[in-house]
């Protein structure tokens, strides 16, 4: 991963610290062939892992952003991909998709390649905790919390006052 964060053994520890056996998704979060996709999925520790999706009532992601110049989160992306997002005026990745300002779900070539908890999974999930630090997440916050994938953001003070600034320039302009 881009920002040499270790999903996995970061799960694995916060999972001792709550009492709880962790379930981790050994697979890249976007592959290069669909038929890749499709024959990982016929596997059973994939099936096991996307059936305890179900379950989850707690689920803490971080938010990434897509600025114009680059992109600040946990996956990478081939340049045509991310322009192809850009071009629908995706903002903000979480959890491996992709929103605009507005909370729209963008998709690209690798949507139908994605190995992730499923939208309709995110959405059924009773406490979704979006985590984002830095001003330059601004855009990225407001699409995810007006995409409805989360209910409750963690963020630092100087986030919070670029979001806060950021909504009072759009009910300025006439965007809510």
């Amino acid at each position: 991963m881009e920002s040499g964060i270790d999903s996995q053994a970061l799960t694995v520890r916060m999972a001792r610290k709550f009492g709880t056996e962790p379930h981790l998704l050994h697979a890249p979060a976007i592959l290069d062939q669909l038929e890749t996709y499709q024959m990982l999925m016929k596997e059973s520790s994939l099936k096991e892992v996307f059936r305890l999706y179900k379950k989850i009532k707690l689920l803490i992601a971080g938010i990434g952003a897509i600025l114009p110049n680059k992109f600040i989160g946990s996956w990478s992306n081939d340049s045509k991909e991310m322009d192809a997002l850009r071009r629908q005026g995706a903002v903000a990745e979480l959890l491996s998709y992709c929103f605009d300002l507005e909370g729209k779900l963008c998709t690209s070539e690798t949507f139908n390649r994605t190995i992730a908890i499923p939208p309709e999974d995110i959405k059924r999930v009773p406490c979704v905790i979006g985590l984002a630090v830095g001003s330059e997440k601004a855009d990225a916050v407001l699409g995810v919390v007006r995409s409805g994938y989360i209910n409750t953001l963690i963020t630092d003070t100087t986030t919070a006052r670029a979001i806060l600034e950021r909504i009072g320039n759009q009910t300025k302009g006439g965007i809510a």
